[in-house]
């Protein structure tokens, strides 16, 4: 249906048939190359395209948390098989799956991702970086859990709740445990505020404590949130431990 780059003029039009269905998208009803059959057509079409615009990513994020059960979910599945990857609505679930606990919403997405296997890794986005650069390689080392579930690079945290900017996103601790490598090659002292607002504040102080706790050669000076963390040997750089 749609195995196509879109162009400026696709997406122009696609945000305008999206922000019809209330997604927080604003655009014009231009000519476009696409032709989408129903709602569910077109938020397949958006979820493919998505991986063009980190911005309609946002949005369907935002969009799909408090409207997912407005598709019906076996034209969604039908129109899914025509997608490049499917696999996005994976990563999709896997940011919603953390924040609720309506089981209803666990089945619809268990139901549209069954038979999809993760794709072999490579960057979500496409076009974002340039091959070789700093950007690909700490998008490479550092990516959310959620796109690494489906086998997709990406350390953008989408915006669920455009009203409190609520962001969501996980780190797995290992990749955590490179961010405080990269950290700690910069400087060898740091504090827990530093170290959170390296991970957009995705965990809790406690769990930034006992990550510091854990990393080997650093020694906390001070208690409190006034505590800092210096090496023990500032002349060398611990590699990163898993776990």
């Amino acid at each position: 249906m749609h195995l196509t780059i879109p162009s400026a003029a696709d997406l122009t039009h696609l945000y305008y048939e999206l922000g019809r269905l209330g997604v927080r998208t604003v655009g014009q009803p231009i000519p476009w190359q696409f032709s989408p059959k129903n709602a569910e057509e077109l938020l397949a079409l958006a979820a493919d395209c998505s991986r063009y615009d980190p911005r309609l990513f946002d949005a369907l994020v935002e969009f799909l948390w408090r409207s997912w059960s407005t598709f019906h979910p076996v034209r969604l599945r039908r129109a899914m098989a025509t997608m490049w990857t499917p696999q996005v609505f994976g990563v999709l679930a896997e940011f919603f799956h953390a924040r609720t606990s309506d089981r209803e919403c666990h089945y619809y997405y268990e139901y549209l991702l069954r038979g999809y296997a993760r794709v072999p890794y490579q960057f979500f986005f496409h076009f974002l970086h340039g091959p070789g650069t700093a950007s690909a390689q700490r998008t490479a080392e550092e990516s959310l859990a959620e796109f690494r579930r489906w086998g997709f690079l990406a350390t953008e945290r989408p915006i669920i709740d455009q009203r409190e900017k609520t962001t969501c996103g996980r780190y797995e601790p290992e990749t955590r445990s490179r961010i405080l490598h990269r950290l700690l090659h910069r400087t060898n002292v740091i504090t827990t505020d530093q170290y959170l607002t390296a991970l957009d504040h995705s965990i809790s102080r406690q769990q930034a404590v006992l990550d510091l706790r854990r990393y080997p050669g650093l020694q906390q000076r001070g208690h409190g949130r006034g505590a800092r963390w210096q090496r023990g040997h500032p002349s060398r750089s611990p590699s990163p431990r898993r776990g």
